[in-house]
């Protein structure tokens, strides 16, 4: 029969006022029709009550589960995390650069400050005839750029004007004046620096 219906319900009179009806099914209530066993509702079944220890026991193992999950995550993006910065670098890539860079500038601007300060000192006292000064001076200049022409003809003169002045440092002159005619072979001025000493030492 549709909807559901079982055929002793729907041939069941209409009872009596005041009379009980004849249970055709051979049941005394509805709740005898079905056991506990026919019933498959899901969530609804009767369980077995689990002792507490038992619980207690699934619970720590719920909770230890969950740590080491939770541990293993954080280690892999700490790795993660780890590889990325050696990798890439940020720091270093901006800020070290703009930092040696900065102080490679403030070195050299030094070292040219230095040189200049050498250089005016050392002309000076060529000029007031303090020639182990301006000796001193100009060595000094070189030491910071030895490559540099100026300062190199600048210590030879004051050795040049030492030796024919006072006699002294007249074999460093000679080979100041060699090492400039290396560099300007043609130059008649310092061929000049050449004779002027070779007639004072003979």
């Amino acid at each position: 029969m549709g909807f559901g219906m079982q055929k002793w319900i729907y041939n069941q009179r209409p009872r009596k006022l005041f009379g009980k009806r004849e249970n055709k099914g051979g049941f005394d209530s509805i709740d005898s029709l079905f056991s506990s066993k026919d019933l498959n509702i899901e969530g609804r079944t009767i369980q077995k009550k689990e002792s507490r220890e038992e619980l207690l026991k699934l619970v720590r193992e719920k909770a230890l589960k969950s740590k080491v999950l939770n541990t293993i995550i954080v280690v892999c993006l700490i790795v993660i995390m780890a590889l990325l910065l050696y990798i890439f670098k940020p720091w270093s890539l901006q800020n070290s650069s703009n930092y040696i860079g900065q102080e490679e500038r403030k070195f050299v601007e030094e070292k040219i400050e230095a040189f200049n300060i050498s250089m005016e000192y050392g002309k000076y006292n060529l000029s007031k005839k303090a020639y182990s000064l301006a000796i001193n001076d100009f060595n000094n200049a070189l030491s910071l750029f030895p490559e540099n022409s100026e300062a190199l003809i600048f210590l030879t003169k004051s050795y040049l004007n030492d030796c024919l002045t006072n006699n002294n440092n007249c074999e460093n002159a000679i080979l100041k004046v060699e090492e400039l005619l290396i560099r300007f072979p043609e130059n008649a001025e310092f061929l000049s620096y050449k004779i002027s000493i070779e007639e004072k030492i003979n």
